[in-house]
């Protein structure tokens, strides 16, 4: 799995794993080297880079290891995903819409968004889409490489994808009604 993406070995099934450690385990040691020199020269003035490239190497270690182990499963029929031991599984017909969620900080990892059937206060819901999975994705190509795959089976499956779904409905820019439905609150959207 080089670049995050492999075929499970059976007909339309693609696994979602993590990609690009080394890129993560590079970024993290320089990170490391980078407050180890501001502290060592005690440079008072950019104490707060110290802190913030500590903190962002902590970060990182612990999303490659925390996640290093997670699997986003393609199948014909659901969604699988793996996380620390923990499996849930949701059919295709019960998602309604589908993005990714880039990382909410570089180095938190990112993952598929599902909007799906279900009660108002569900999450993930139709009311609230949300990050089944956090995959520690460390590069572009990486990244693209899964968004690609995630998108293609989504969309064989006649879903929609939406980028940044989760964005648009807390920022007010679209209300979390249906694909399709219409824009206006008397449409009876959601």
């Amino acid at each position: 799995m080089r670049d995050g993406v492999r075929d499970g070995g059976r007909d339309g099934v693609v696994v979602l794993g993590a990609a690009g450690t080394r890129w993560g385990v590079l970024t993290t040691l320089g990170l490391l080297a980078v407050a180890a020199v501001v502290a060592w020269r005690e440079w008072v003035p950019l104490g707060y880079l110290a802190g913030y490239a500590a903190i962002a190497a902590c970060a990182l270690v612990v999303t490659m290891v925390r996640h290093r182990g997670d699997t986003v499963t393609l199948m014909d029929e659901a969604v699988v995903v793996r996380s620390r031991g923990a499996q849930t599984v949701w059919p295709w017909e019960q998602v309604l819409e589908v993005s990714w969620s880039s990382a909410t900080w570089p180095y938190s990892g990112s993952g598929p968004v599902l909007r799906v059937k279900g009660g108002a206060y569900d999450d993930p819901g139709p009311n609230v889409p949300a990050q089944v999975a956090s995959l520690p994705l460390f590069g572009a190509r990486e990244q693209q490489a899964a968004v690609r795959a995630f998108r293609s089976v989504a969309e064989e499956r006649g879903l929609v994808f939406t980028p940044g779904l989760v964005d648009l409905i807390t920022s007010g820019k679209r209300r979390p009604r249906l694909p399709g439905a219409r824009r206006d609150a008397r449409g009876g959207s959601l």
